[in-house]
């Protein structure tokens, strides 16, 4: 028995389901029933590398548009009027440890994709870049993943940028392995899936995509942007400073057009030097905020320059705002507007300040520059992050108080609203310390932030941010202080691990069968070998003895061909007591198909094997 429009087979134990290849006008590449691409008349999904994200899915609290209404954690509580940072951050876990003076992050749906660069060989070169996945809690997902290059000689792989477009993100990174021997200080770009692991063999060389000159050093990059359709990278190289380039890559990792192309040669007018790019995609076209070299010393020149781009790279707009921006500027878009933001120090004092955009990239000349704050020369801002909670930016500038021995970091955050409104004047302080690392990325999850950074030992971790520090479910703990989920009143220090449902009911950071206190492991049921289509709608199979419950994954064919394991899974029902599982309806992306796998367990943790004949751990999504 089979789905309808779906050829089933069985084979030793799990289960695969193939889709057939209609001619579609707009892609659907995540089979969810919404289409999306600038070829469509009326394109109703928001993401379409993210079967999770589409007008017929609910809404829930986790930091993501899932029905796609425009609107994130619609109907939820998106407010951090009170910011307070968690004792402990978590540190990323990378197996050969990390040299993370810059370190990169993006979204996942189960946590965090985090990419950090460790050092393969003994110094003066030799780093290169890893990626590892976590969940929303900082456990590992997997092992780490190798993105750059550790086969070349002597790599010198430095700053990284990501972009995410669902179930795949890329990873952009310089490289100055070639500078000691006077070659080129190269750019270069993988894409990867959601655990890490690269899609194409060869990363793609930025620099060498350019029209102008493909041997030349590339001297800027960070704009780095998912439209919908691809992925594209704006950048500058030496000799050409005036110049902004952009080179589009293709979800596969392919190079689209077989080169880049130049944008603009002439940014202000005035054929100013690029300084660094930012951008994010919004209304159908590019709005980039581009920083020139023009001075800040001794009397501060206008350098931010708003661009409107094509998504086939002409210039629609250009616009000088009338403000000098840091060089840790950022930019982030929000449900009718962009914000950018920075800190910056001149001669005389410092300040804060940020600019809102409508959505088409057009400047709110009648809100002019927001003066968040200021301070003296001797407090510096030397990185921007910035989270959109669906209701308010959330504005986290790292600074360097240099008044104090050993300087002093601290984290400062302000509230920035789409009509202007911004609070907490001169910033409320989130941490300090002499050895706090910089606030990288900042990420809204529909609870609270969590700060991307590094810590003292320049590993890369993730801080929880709370936004209130009451009592919401009356179990007498706060949010600030022990209560790691305060609208359940059975999670708590005091709770009870349930060991399933995927909750950390004790708050001690590890869930489920992670905890091997609370919840020991030991040996399972037999496995399942007859999982089956029973009717056109029904998954069915025998129990196997001892077994109380099962975990059901499923993945796509292309990824258990292209990685060689089951490791991107999705976990439909990972706590079934019955013998079958009513179909939800998901298909197959167009020419590919899904396999199912289950696995039974006994008591908590006493798990038997995966049908396929995988370990426990070999599907990470229903840990």
């Amino acid at each position: 028995m089979t789905r309808p429009g779906v050829f089933c087979t069985g084979i030793a134990g799990w289960l695969i389901a193939l889709a057939p290849v209609p001619a579609q006008e707009c892609h659907d590449w995540d089979a969810d029933g919404a289409a999306y691409g600038a070829s469509c008349a009326s394109a109703t999904d928001c993401e379409d590398l993210a079967w999770w994200l589409s007008p017929t899915t609910a809404e829930t609290c986790d930091g993501f548009d899932r029905d796609c209404n425009g609107i994130v954690d619609d109907g939820c509580a998106r407010s951090c009027a009170t910011p307070t940072a968690l004792p402990g951050p978590v540190e990323v876990p990378f197996e050969n440890g990390t040299d993370a003076w810059r370190v990169c992050g993006v979204r996942s749906l189960e946590g965090y994709l985090v990419v950090s660069r460790q050092q393969v060989q003994e110094a003066p070169q030799g780093t290169v870049h890893y990626a590892r996945a976590v969940d929303r809690f900082g456990a590992a997902l997997g092992p780490e993943e190798v993105v750059g290059e550790p086969e070349i000689q002597d790599p010198l792989e430095r700053d990284c940028a990501m972009a995410s477009g669902g179930t795949r993100s890329i990873v952009v990174w310089d490289d100055a392995s070639k500078v000691a021997t006077s070659g080129p200080l190269r750019l270069l770009a993988r894409v990867v899936d959601r655990d890490g692991r690269s899609i194409n063999a060869t990363p793609v060389d930025i620099g060498g995509t350019s029209p102008l000159n493909p041997t030349t050093d590339v001297s800027r990059f960070s704009g780095t942007v998912w439209t919908g359709d691809k992925f594209s990278v704006f950048w500058r190289h030496s000799g050409y400073g005036n110049y902004l380039l952009m080179t589009d890559i293709d979800r596969e990792g392919r190079l689209i057009g077989g080169q880049g192309r130049v944008v603009t040669d002439d940014i202000d007018g005035s054929k100013s030097e690029i300084d660094w790019p930012r951008g994010v995609w919004s209304e159908g076209r590019y709005v980039l905020a581009v920083r020139d070299t023009s001075t800040a010393y001794p009397t501060p020149e206008p350098n931010l320059n708003i661009l409107t781009v094509a998504a086939d790279g002409t210039l629609l707009s250009r616009t000088k705002i009338d403000t000098h921006a840091g060089q840790g500027f950022r930019m982030a878009r929000g449900a009718s507007s962009i914000l950018v933001a920075w800190g910056e120090t001149f001669s005389f004092n410092t300040v804060f300040r940020a600019v809102l955009l409508n959505s088409d990239g057009t400047y709110r000349s009648d809100l002019g520059v927001l003066n968040l704050g200021s301070g003296p020369t001797s407090l510096r801002g030397v990185k921007t992050a910035i989270a959109w909670t669906g209701e308010e930016y959330d504005v986290v500038i790292t600074t360097l108080d240099t008044s104090v021995p050993a300087y002093r970091v601290d984290w400062r955050m302000w509230r920035v609203f789409e009509n202007g409104a911004h609070d907490f004047g001169q910033g409320t302080i989130l941490r300090q310390g002499a050895t706090l690392g910089y606030a990288e990325d900042a990420f809204w999850d529909g609870e609270g932030l969590r700060i991307l950074s590094t810590d003292e030992n320049a590993v890369p971790s993730l801080t929880r941010i709370a936004c209130t520090c009451g009592d919401a479910d009356g179990d007498q703990f706060d949010a600030c202080t022990l209560d790691c989920d305060d609208g359940d009143p059975l999670t708590n220090p005091l709770g009870i691990e349930a060991c399933t449902g995927g909750k950390d009911e004790d708050c001690d950071g590890r869930v489920d069968c992670d905890d091997a206190t609370d919840c020991p492991s030991g040996p399972g049921p037999g496995e399942v070998a007859d999982l089956a289509w029973s009717d056109a709608a029904t998954l069915a199979w025998g129990a196997p003895a001892g077994a109380q419950r099962y975990a059901l994954a499923r993945g796509l064919l292309s990824d258990l061909r292209r990685r060689g394991d089951f490791a991107v899974t999705e976990c439909p029902d990972p706590g079934l007591t019955s013998t079958s599982w009513a179909d939800d309806g998901r298909m197959p992306p167009k020419g590919d198909g899904l396999y199912y796998v289950l696995r039974p367990e006994g008591e908590p943790c006493h798990r038997g094997s995966w049908s396929s004949g995988g370990a426990d751990r070999d599907v990470t999504a229903c840990r």
